[in-house]
């Protein structure tokens, strides 16, 4: 409430499920609009504090992996792509960020002169093909050199596996390469356990789990607990 707009409402849901984050959103706005007074025009839609957001004032985002495309310094063709739809492709944390992990928020830009429903569609879109591209080069780069690829998943398994004490901006590295083995079957994980670890790993979550206030080396040494636990599917 009362920071960029009056009021903002957020849902989130795993997958690529659009549709229902939206509904539960929807269901919580109708409930609202029956008690509040909105600033609408029937012509431009809800009238925002930021002008940006004018019109249906819907944000639909997509989290995106996307290590190879990286990789291979693709994503500027990415961009451009969702340029040209009206959207755009921040980092981890909207904004601003970087994209830690190799992940992507996909999102609209436009609010205005577009239904929710065509918003969602052309994300889930665009999400689809961008999805296609990355593992069409997952697949290629796996002919080229199998061993290397290997090689680097392997790698940050054994990290994963051995480290005792791990910062969070190397785990993001890490971890991206233990979701692309999960995700092309070639380290034993599930990609589920990997999203889970995601967030498990993060500082405020590692020191929650410790029950106790940590400093930040004591929350790099006990992330590498929770990591261990959570490759070897629970136990030490």
């Amino acid at each position: 409430m009362n920071e960029e707009d009056h009021l903002r409402l957020q849902a989130f849901c795993a997958g690529e499920n659009l549709a229902e984050a939206a509904e539960n959103v929807f269901a919580i706005e109708d409930a609202l609009q029956r008690q509040l007074s909105f600033a609408f025009d029937h012509q431009l839609g809800y009238l925002t504090a930021c002008p940006t957001n004018t019109g249906t004032g819907m944000r639909a985002s997509l989290m995106l992996h996307l290590p190879m495309l990286t990789f291979l310094k693709q994503m500027g063709k990415v961009n451009q792509l969702a340029a040209k739809l009206g959207l755009t492709i921040r980092g981890i944390y909207g904004e601003g960020s970087e994209a830690q992990g190799n992940l992507y928020q996909l999102s609209n830009q436009v609010t205005l002169g577009r239904t929710e429903k065509e918003i969602m569609d052309t994300v889930s879109a665009l999400a689809r093909q961008i999805t296609e591209m990355e593992r069409a080069l997952r697949e290629k780069t796996w002919e080229m050199d199998g061993v290397a690829f290997e090689d680097q998943l392997q790698r940050s398994f054994g990290l994963c596996l051995y480290a005792r004490r791990m910062p969070l901006k190397e785990f993001m590295v890490h971890w991206s390469n233990l979701r692309l083995g999960a995700a092309m079957e070639k380290l034993p994980l599930t990609t589920e356990a990997c999203d889970a670890l995601l967030t498990r790993a993060q500082p405020a979550h590692v020191a929650k789990a410790a029950g106790i206030d940590m400093q930040p080396q004591e929350i790099d040494a006990y992330r590498c607990e929770i990591i261990r636990r959570a490759i070897n599917g629970g136990n030490e």
